[in-house]
């Protein structure tokens, strides 16, 4: 579990590569599994942010606290969530619900640890950070009642309302100004090595 910080990083980094190939789908007007084309393009979207700034974010703050074990557990849960709700949208509904509501319930974690970042960066960065995390936490918000209205077959917001609220806000919100965020808040030097043998010694 020390590592789920490292391991989302990687992720991170891994999961574009699978929103690339639907992107190609998209582009060549492939709809596999008898999806419609808007979801071939929003399943590339998915894995461009859920799948890679999303990750990213709980990888960075794992290395800037690397004892806070309820932000590890959201960073392993981050990296198992994200490929669950795919492939619940591909074979079943309640996969679908349940890795949606991981998925967001991690990112609310994220966001709150980004809106921690605040008390502890210059003017420049907190600020962006407070934004990047609030527009997180409303990003999930949206998600978490999409995902379970769907399910009931009453989805809201409907899923056009879906790309401007949640897509919107967490493509330039939380993605974009979360990465400028970073930008200007370098993160600490890291040795793994370190930081498992102070962690054993912790427990």
């Amino acid at each position: 579990l020390w590592r789920s910080a490292e391991l989302a990083m990687i992720a991170g980094l891994g999961f574009p590569v699978i929103g690339a190939g639907w992107l190609v789908l998209d582009r060549l007007n492939i709809q596999p599994f008898d999806f419609s084309p808007l979801i071939v393009l929003l399943t590339a979207v998915h894995f461009h942010h859920a799948g890679f700034t999303l990750p990213l974010s709980a990888g960075y703050l794992g290395r800037v606290h690397p004892r806070d074990k309820i932000l590890r557990v959201a960073a392993l849960t981050i990296v198992l969530a994200v490929p669950l709700v795919a492939i619940g949208i591909t074979w079943s509904p309640v996969v679908e619900l349940i890795g949606a509501w991981l998925t967001a319930a991690a990112a609310i974690v994220v966001a709150i640890g980004l809106l921690g970042r605040v008390r502890v960066v210059p003017a420049v960065p907190a600020l962006l950070f407070a934004i990047s995390g609030a527009c997180l936490m409303a990003g999930m918000v949206f998600a978490g009642s999409y995902s379970l209205s769907e399910f009931f077959g009453v989805p809201w917001p409907d899923i056009l309302a879906m790309v401007d609220l949640h897509g919107v806000v967490n493509a330039l919100g939380f993605g974009l100004l979360g990465a400028w965020a970073w930008h200007l808040s370098p993160l600490p030097e890291h040795h793994p090595d370190r930081v498992a043998t102070d962690l054993k010694a912790e427990s």
